[in-house]
């Protein structure tokens, strides 16, 4: 099992359970871990058979500005 950590992705957000927090919004900071298996990839040079993390960011930050929570 591989383990990629992205720490401390700071972001802001209109999230919280008090109407004031999904009104004025505020500061959110995020720490992800991704878990991955073991597979054929490890023997793989193919670029496309990677995790791109850039892309996995865009994806939190898109969560975050699109959702409400």
């Amino acid at each position: 099992m591989f383990r990629i950590l992205i720490k401390d992705l700071n972001l802001f957000g209109y999230h919280g359970v008090k109407e004031n927090e999904k009104k004025d919004g505020q500061n959110f900071c995020f720490n992800i871990e991704i878990l991955i298996s073991k597979g054929s990839f490890l023997n793989d040079d193919d670029i496309d058979n990677t995790v791109n993390y850039s892309e996995v960011i865009k994806l939190i930050k898109r969560i975050n500005s699109s959702e409400r929570f």
